[in-house]
């Protein structure tokens, strides 16, 4: 199998009334219900109302799907993550605080959390998956939160010398184990 890139994914893009749309959304509804194995390409095809060589033509592979599905996913995330650089130690918890909302209603969506209990069950068998995951979605949105803290810190508004330890600090609070325990189902 060729190592293929899937295309650049806008937000909400594969919800488009268009046939990749309609593939791609058929193929979610399928991953979650029947897993990604169970699923086939005909059943893909079946459920998106065309053929099993249009299915081929938008995707060569099914693994091609199911990383479209997640580039689209991880990119209404990061697309959405627009952290303004603080003047004052009020403006960097404002903004902090903000992200942490819009962040945390984002990740913690149900249809969210069953793409991700699918990529990571699926980066056993296949790792670029995995690393399109920490590419995509975690590095994209820790450089942003970094870009924040080494702003805040070079004007003086915090204090510390590991801006990444901070970072991951943050982040543990935000998520600690909440996601891994929806995940979970617990």
């Amino acid at each position: 199998m060729p190592n293929q890139e899937p295309a650049p994914a806008k937000s909400r893009d594969w919800e488009q009334q268009t046939k990749r749309g309609e593939i791609l959304r058929a193929a979610a509804k399928l991953f979650f219900e029947k897993g990604y194995e169970a699923t086939t390409t005909r059943d893909i095809a079946t459920l998106a109302r065309t053929s099993k060589r249009t299915v081929y033509a938008e995707f060569p592979s099914k693994d091609m799907i199911l990383r479209a599905l997640i580039s689209s996913s991880t990119a209404e995330i990061t697309e959405t993550i627009d952290l303004e650089l603080p003047d004052t130690r009020e403006d960097l918890l404002a903004s902090l605080r903000e992200f942490a909302g819009h962040f945390l209603g984002l990740v913690l969506e149900q249809r969210r959390l069953s793409m991700l209990r699918l990529a990571i069950a699926e980066s056993l068998r296949s790792p670029e998956i995995g690393k399109e995951i920490e590419s995509l979605g975690r590095n994209k949105v820790s450089a942003s939160v970094e870009r924040v803290l080494r702003h805040a810190a070079a004007r003086g508004l915090i204090h510390g010398p590991d801006i990444e330890l901070m970072m991951n600090a943050y982040f543990y609070v935000l998520l600690g184990n909440l996601q891994t325990g929806l995940l979970l189902g617990t």
